[in-house]
């Protein structure tokens, strides 16, 4: 994101240096909270300003040595001015690709999230890669990229489970698993983490017990579709999150009898995930939903993005 307070000049350096072989999108801020608050709080745990509030609930005011003299904020929305003249009447009128993109244009080039297939081959490359990077850390990853896609850990979850699915009826992988619109968790439990060892044809075997279930999209009170708040492997009842886990080690596992760890693992990202929050945390599953939003190319019928 790019700050017009900052100035033309800096604009300016920053559009230039930006790779131009391919469609880009630029978010730039135009009055930032950030052009009111002197720098110590505009980093770490003091900002943004909500969480300042957050952290300190018996006065969550800003105190008043946090806001820059009248003087500085004048500066900055000059700086704001000068910056947008030159992107208007300078940079655009030279440059036929250069463009504001609304929001309601740039909601119409969102590819569909859902209703796509992904080759099971690609899907093991990218999960065994997204486990590198997972290690031994209990937060699990936000979503995964997978070829032209992503999938967000509900659709991780879904797609995963019809592989293993497949290989638990037929003994081998199917080519490709279809993605599906999928409900998030309904209820998040605390303290409820299973631990053992498990053998990853256990795991397709249950993950075969509830697969085609999450392709029912019929209209109930409590959805078929939805990511089931625990899952019993062998006997041991583990988390959403672990069994994500276990699917992902099982479905690139070199043997149906290869032994897995289940390990500890939080259903979120870390504490970014959870801030600015007004709900409770088990009722937060729909955080397990969220991934990149796919534009559709500039030769698209819906139109390409602005730079």
């Amino acid at each position: 994101m790019l700050r017009t307070s900052a100035g033309a000049d800096a604009l300016k350096t920053a559009l230039a240096k930006i790779d131009r072989s391919r469609t880009r999108l630029v978010h730039i801020e135009l009055g930032g909270d950030r052009d009111y608050l002197i720098p110590l709080f505009c980093h770490g745990q003091i900002y943004p300003p909500i969480r300042y509030a957050y952290n300190h609930p018996d006065q969550p005011k800003l105190p008043a040595r946090a806001l820059r003299p009248g003087a500085d904020v004048d500066k900055a929305y000059a700086n704001a001015d000068a910056a947008l003249k030159w992107l208007t009447e300078e940079l655009m009128r030279v440059d036929s690709g250069v463009h504001f993109l609304s929001t309601a244009r740039l909601k119409a080039m969102v590819e569909p999230p859902t209703d796509f297939s992904v080759p099971v081959k690609a899907l093991r490359a990218a999960t065994q890669q997204m486990l590198v990077a997972w290690g031994d850390k209990p937060a699990p990853p936000k979503f995964l990229p997978v070829e032209d896609h992503y999938l967000s850990r509900a659709e991780m979850f879904q797609a995963m489970a019809d592989a293993l699915a497949g290989l638990d009826h037929s003994r081998k992988l199917p080519k490709s698993v279809r993605v599906v619109p999928v409900v998030a968790p309904i209820e998040i439990l605390r303290g409820k983490m299973g631990s053992g060892e498990v053998s990853a044809s256990s795991v397709a075997h249950a993950s075969a017990s509830f697969a085609a279930r999450l392709h029912d999209q019929t209209g109930t009170p409590i959805p078929h579709n939805v990511i089931p708040t625990q899952v019993t492997v062998e006997g041991i009842d583990v988390t959403p999150a672990q069994f994500l886990r276990l699917m992902a080690e099982a479905l690139v596992a070199p043997s149906s009898k290869t032994k897995l760890q289940i390990k500890r693992q939080e259903m979120f990202s870390g504490g970014d995930e959870l801030y600015y929050r007004t709900r409770i945390e088990r009722d937060m599953g729909g955080l397990w939903t969220r991934k990149p939003a796919v534009l559709a190319s500039a030769a698209s019928p819906r139109g390409g993005a602005g730079q």
